[in-house]
């Protein structure tokens, strides 16, 4: 007898939306390639894109076991406290997304050569194609906690057209790029796609849900990209990175790893002390 509740899910259609975009911006790549490319590309990019994808999963699972935390910050407290949560959700996010992706950069195609190593159908080693998707994917997870705030705050309707604004990029530019770049052109044409969602994300939050400076988000992109970049360039150069077996390639990554967290942290002490030491207490606090 009870009548019918017509607005419990009245953003239902936003939210199809906004994953039915998801789904064209994710499949894009492999579907364009099958379409315009030869197989043994397709095999290239799937392969790449396994590692990268096993790699973003980690970062996501993090931002998503914080994310029901920021919606109860923005049900009930102050907005101090939204931009203090939000600041350290950011910097997790960013320090985590540095050394994880960092580590991919430099770690992937020898990876990918020893996996493929008895197999001579095509080159698997393709560097710069691993650079251009491990960077695309990293803007990925950077964007992370932009979308994930609009999520909480049940901003499905707002955040739909910059979806397929992005998804039909992404389409766009891979479909320009693909025929003399191949595979490489698809990556391109997914971070540009991905850079573009962060940008207006970034925006959006600003006016419509946390007035939060644009400023304090072109600082942490611009710190942790450094410190990207730095890493990569030390480590490229002073650690060679086996590729005569598993066993090779694991003693290789280790130091890898080690120098790459340990320049994050340093930078991260530098530039975000506060933020740093409530990720540490916050670990402490899960053992």
């Amino acid at each position: 007898k009870a009548e019918k509740d017509t607005q419990s899910l009245k953003q239902r259609w936003d939210g199809l939306g906004v994953n039915l975009a998801a789904f064209i911006h994710n499949n894009t790549d492999i579907v364009i390639l099958t379409l315009f490319a030869t197989l043994s590309e397709v095999s290239v990019y799937s392969v790449y894109y396994m590692v990268v994808k096993a790699v973003k999963s980690i970062v996501t699972s993090v931002s998503s076991s914080i994310e029901p935390s920021f919606g109860r910050v923005l049900a009930g407290d102050s907005d101090e406290q939204k931009q203090k949560f939000f600041d350290k959700y950011t910097f997790i996010i960013g320090f985590i997304t540095t050394v994880a992706f960092t580590c991919t950069m430099l770690l992937i195609t020898p990876f990918i050569q020893v996996y493929t190593r008895n197999i001579d159908d095509t080159d698997y080693n393709q560097a710069i194609f691993g650079y251009l998707l491990a960077i695309s994917e990293m803007v990925y997870c950077f964007r992370d906690p932009y979308i994930n705030v609009a999520y909480s705050s049940g901003k499905y309707k707002e955040i739909a057209k910059p979806s397929f604004i992005e998804a039909f990029l992404n389409i766009g530019v891979s479909l320009l790029l693909v025929p003399k770049l191949r595979f490489t052109g698809v990556a391109i044409g997914t971070a540009v796609a991905m850079t573009y969602r962060m940008i207006a994300q970034v925006f959006y939050v600003r006016k419509n849900i946390l007035q939060r400076p644009v400023r304090k988000f072109i600082k942490s992109f611009a710190v942790f990209a450094a410190t990207s970049a730095l890493a990569f360039f030390i480590c490229r150069y002073l650690i060679p990175v086996s590729t005569n077996g598993y066993l090779g390639w694991v003693v290789s990554a280790i130091p890898v790893t080690l120098i790459t967290a340990a320049i994050t942290l340093g930078v991260s002490f530098v530039f975000y002390p506060a933020e740093l030491k409530q990720m540490i207490a916050f670990r402490k606090q899960t053992k």
